[in-house]
């Protein structure tokens, strides 16, 4: 059987892949999580099944899939080309279906033919095997080694040996035949013990039933004991009931005597109190009234004293006109103010105009009206002297830079001058460079000295060497030179170009020396070798001379201030090269800025003739003219506006008077040469005046309220009389002393009543209502012999009581005796413990009974595999063990009957695989896998999937598994899966499929 092709749908991190096989070696190679793993269950679960998510295997559900399974393509013998398909549908183990190329489909019962006896245990333990089963050799001691190698050869593993193993473990561990602990062992003396208490008892069953029945008898009659004490309770609680009753009983009897043909007796709640209050409010109310009707007289008389004093003229219009010219006043008096400050302003306006006029000597007032002072003209004199003053500013800024310049030149001059007094000449510095670069060699090849030193006298001791030490020396030399020139190389890329390429070229002249002195081994010049190494050690002794007399560190401190230096000249020179260039460049700037202050300065005069201006001035003194010119015209019109307002003010003050005058005259007062007199009498005519119709409306006011109150008054009268009339009418008399007498009696029949609630309550409380009549009746028969009847009941009581407590004793005088023949356990627990012991001994025994079969059948299934397989398979082994080995190890056997291995050497020489090294025990388990394979004959033969068999041996090893795994697939389809690069260099041409590098290279 081959797997020519493998379509993953979603399995794991697999979604919607394919792989092509090849049909004998097929090299897988992935990093990790890279998904080998993955696929590797992804071919166990096409043929055997999904695993279960209880399983310890991983289920692997696709993870960005909704279809879990996929597809291999196989190629058989008998059938050609068959597609064998399974997807997670509605089983657990996955829907298979298998397709021929014949176009006939199939399904789990086409694939079981198709593998032919191939289970999944074979799979695992046969055709399948990682690097777990040689790890695993490490941790065995010899005895170990040998079962699992044995047990390896009969079924890829450890199965049938450990499942014998186990079955003898889980015997012993169950009886022995003179154990103490073990399980059978101890339950068949416990049933031997429980026997003999079992044959006692039967001898004391007589007695025991006879005191048994007593017992029985004696608690009967402690149950009736126990219920003539609860009647004999009920009883006496009955009697104390009674007994509290019968007093309560009598005055409530004598209660309902007393009240018995008094009818139901009707009065008013609260009557008296109610009464009481109605004739106190009423004659309050009368009180109220009379005083009332005396307010009224005395509101008569001030009615008529106002209405004599009262004018006849309009009131509210007098008012509204004083009211406004009260407001006018204020304005008036303001008026008159501005008229005093208006008369005052003028002359300050002239006098300003005429301190302009004379700064500026114009004596004609049309020079200042005819000059331009409009917006636009002052903003383009600003714009002109703005252009003007910047431009000087620029020009005194770039002289005050030069001056700095040239302070920052002869800085720098000065600096250059010092820093070439640190400088080296160039004699000194090539001479110091260069030692310096000796001493590093020197330091480089240090380590090799001791180690020439030490071959020189090697050979300098020997008269003639081995050819084998020459040989090592020669590749001591070249592995030298080789050190040398991989750091010559590392130094040149670090950045040490000298250093490096010397170092270099010492690691080269090494590795020819080893180079002739390997070829020169076969002629034997050994003379020739130590007089090379002799002038090579004196070479280097003669430099470790001349360094330790070197001033080392002084050279370094030297050129260190050279570079420094030098560095320090370079910036200079630099900054000097800056400092020219920024100086020309102000020159420059400097006739530009001139250019624009004369263009400024010219289009400054031409703006003053254009203007009305005198030319001449700088632009300062040009904005000063303007700003007094502007001034000067403001001037002039403020003047004009002073002089129109103050004749405004005059004519509105001589309007408020004369409005005054007019208003004072009708109601009688004097005429005035200062309205504010006038005003005030005004005034005061109309408050008068308004207080008098004020008094008479507040005088109407409280005399209607007067009236108001009085009529609530008398209705509020009419209410208490109906009250009281109320009163007595619900009480059934006339008058107010037999309403007092009625309610005297009342409250006595309220007593009465009371009494006999809280009697009833009392004996509600002994009594429950259900039964209160009863005992009433109860109480009317016994009311005499009650106290005979509670003490003939405690007499009943008390030899109840006496009877029980014999039988108490009786009962546990009987159980004692029971006790003693029971010895702590009944009869009936003996027997059951007996059972029970039987039944555990029973289960045990067929336990045991099973382990031993499972045993036997093992037993005979080695010796069958021993006479008819093994030997075939061992063959097979030894063959390949042989191989593996290269030859040194040539045969392997097993002796009929001992479950062990024998090993013997090319030498003759006989070894157990426990007695072998590490090494050599995984070539000897990879034999038996390889053998096992080959000796599983069906139909069809199984492909072998490895997975990171191999990675631990060295590369000889390695070479010869590789050469064995390339002859079992001539017979086998081989799969191998790693993640060592060295894997896939070493499998040569053989095919490869490249996981996480596009699934390609197939």
């Amino acid at each position: 059987m081959i797997i020519k092709e493998i379509n993953v749908y979603g399995f794991g991190k697999w979604t919607n892949e394919s792989f092509t096989l090849d049909p004998h070696f097929q090299l897988v190679y992935g990093e990790n999580e890279a998904g080998k793993s993955t696929l590797m269950s992804f071919i166990q679960a096409v043929f055997f099944g999904f695993p279960k998510k209880s399983d310890h295997h991983k289920s692997y559900e696709p993870l960005h899939h909704t279809t879990y399974g996929g597809s291999v393509v196989i190629s058989t013998k008998e059938d050609g080309d068959i597609m064998i398909e399974r997807v997670r549908k509605g089983r657990k183990k996955g829907d298979v279906t298998v397709k021929y190329s014949s176009g006939k489909t199939g399904g789990e019962d086409d694939l079981l033919e198709i593998l032919d006896g191939y289970t999944e245990q074979v799979y695992r333990g046969i055709f399948s095997f990682d690097l777990m089963g040689l790890q695993g050799l490490e941790k065995m001691n010899a005895e170990e080694i040998n079962s699992f190698l044995y047990d390896t050869s009969i079924s890829g593993g450890p199965s049938l040996l450990s499942g014998e193993k186990e079955a003898d473990e889980k015997m012993q561990s169950l009886f022995k035949p003179r154990g103490k602990v073990t399980p059978v062992n101890v339950t068949l003396k416990d049933l031997q013990k429980i026997e003999k208490e079992v044959n006692e008892w039967r001898s004391k069953l007589g007695g025991y039933e006879e005191i048994s029945g007593k017992v029985e008898l004696a608690e009967k009659e402690l149950k009736e004991t126990a219920g003539i004490k609860e009647k004999l309770d009920s009883k006496q609680a009955e009697l104390d009931r009674l007994k509290k009753l019968l007093p309560l009983y009598a005055d409530y009897k004598i209660i309902l005597a007393q009240r018995k043909g008094n009818g139901e007796m009707t009065f008013p709640e609260s009557g008296v109190n109610r009464l009481e209050r109605s004739l106190k409010e009423k004659k309050e109310l009368e009180l109220q009234l009379t005083e009332l009707h005396e307010k009224k007289s005395k509101l008569d008389e001030q009615r008529k004293n106002c209405q004599e004093n009262q004018s006849s003229y309009n009131v509210k219009e007098v008012e509204g006109k004083v009211r406004q010219m009260n407001k006018q006043e204020g304005r008036y008096s303001e008026q008159l103010r501005n008229k005093q400050t208006l008369s005052e302003k003028i002359p300050p306006l002239i006098k300003q105009k005429k301190r302009i006029e004379t700064d500026w000597g114009i004596e004609e007032e049309r020079i200042f009206l005819h000059r331009d002072t409009t917006r636009q003209s002052e903003e383009e004199l600003i714009r002109l002297n703005r252009l003007f003053t910047e431009a000087d500013q620029e020009l005194e800024r770039i002289e005050k830079e030069k001056i700095r310049l040239d302070e920052d030149r002869n800085r720098l001059e000065y600096e250059l001058t010092e820093s070439n007094k640190n400088l080296l000449n160039d004699q000194d510095k090539r001479e110091i460079e260069g030692n310096l670069k000796t001493v590093q060699h020197y330091e480089a090849f240090k380590p090799q000295l001791s180690m020439l030193q030490h071959r020189l006298e090697v050979l300098r001791g020997q008269g003639s060497p081995k050819q084998q030490d020459n040989h090592n020396l020669s590749m001591l030399l070249s592995v030298i030179g080789g050190l040398l020139l991989l750091s010559g190389i590392w130094t040149i890329w670090t950045g040490s170009l000298f250093p490096g390429i010397l170092t270099c070229l010492l690691g080269i002249v090494s590795i020819v020396i080893g180079v002739t002195r390997s070829k020169n081994k076969a002629e034997g010049t050994l003379e020739m070798e130590l007089d090379q190494v002799q002038k090579e050690v004196s070479g280097w002794i003669e430099v470790e001379n001349k360094v330790n007399n070197w001033p080392v560190s002084d050279w370094k401190i030297k050129l260190t201030l050279h570079e420094q230096a030098q560095h320090q000249k370079n910036q200079i020179e630099r900054e000097l090269r800056n400092l020219n260039r920024v100086c020309n460049g102000l020159t420059n700037e400097k006739e530009n800025y001139q250019q624009r202050s004369n263009e400024a300065l010219d289009e400054l005069h031409r703006w003053a003739v254009t203007s009305g201006f005198d030319p001449g001035y700088t632009g300062e003194q040009y904005e000063e003219m303007f700003a007094d010119t502007v001034k000067w015209k403001s001037l002039m019109i403020e003047e004009e506006s002073v002089e129109n307002e103050l004749m405004s003010v005059t004519k509105q003050i001589n309007s408020f008077i004369e409005e005054v005058s007019s208003t004072a005259r009708p109601v009688g007062i004097i005429q005035r040469d200062e309205p504010g007199a006038m005003l005030y009498e005004l005034d005061q005519w109309v408050r008068n005046q308004t207080k008098i119709t004020a008094v008479l409306s507040d005088l109407d006011k409280e005399y209607s309220s007067l009236a108001a109150r009085s009529e609530a008054i008398l209705r509020r009268i009419k209410k208490e009389d109906e009250e009281i009339t109320k009163l007595y009418e619900e009480a059934g008399v006339s008058t107010e002393e037999s309403f007092r007498k009625k309610e005297a009696e009342w409250k006595m029949e309220r007593q009465k009543q009371e009494e006999e609630r809280t009697i009833l309550a009392q004996m509600k409380a002994i009594s429950h209502a259900d039964r209160l009549e009863s005992d009433w009746k109860r109480c009317d028969e016994i009311s005499i012999t009650i106290d005979e009847e509670i003490e003939q009941v405690l007499e009943e009581k008390k030899l109840n009581e006496e009877r029980a407590r014999q039988l108490v004793e009786d009962i546990t005088t009987y159980r004692h005796l029971l006790k003693e023949l029971e010895d702590g356990q009944s009869y009936e627990d003996c027997l059951q413990h007996y059972e029970m012991t039987r039944q555990k001994l029973l289960s045990l025994s067929k336990e045991w009974a099973r382990y031993a079969l499972a045993k036997d059948i093992i037993d005979k299934t080695k010796q069958i595999y021993e006479e008819k397989r093994q030997p075939a398979v061992l063959k097979g082994a030894e063959s390949y063990f042989r191989q593996l080995t290269g030859g040194r190890y040539t045969k392997l056997f097993a002796p009929l009957g001992e479950a062990k291995f024998i090993v013997e050497r090319e030498d003759g020489v006989r070894f157990s695989p426990g007695d072998l090294s590490q090494g050599t025990c995984e070539l000897l388990y990879l034999s038996l896998r390889f053998s096992l394979a080959e000796q599983y004959q069906q139909t069809e033969r199984f492909p072998i999937i490895i997975d990171e068999a191999f990675v631990n041996f060295d590369a000889l090893r390695r070479k010869r598994v590789m050469e064995a795994v390339k002859k079992i697939s001539t017979k086998h389809q081989v799969l191998y899966f790693t993640c060592h690069d060295h894997m896939i260099q070493e499998s040569g041409s053989m095919n490869k499929i490249l996981l996480g590098q596009t699934v390609s290279q197939r």
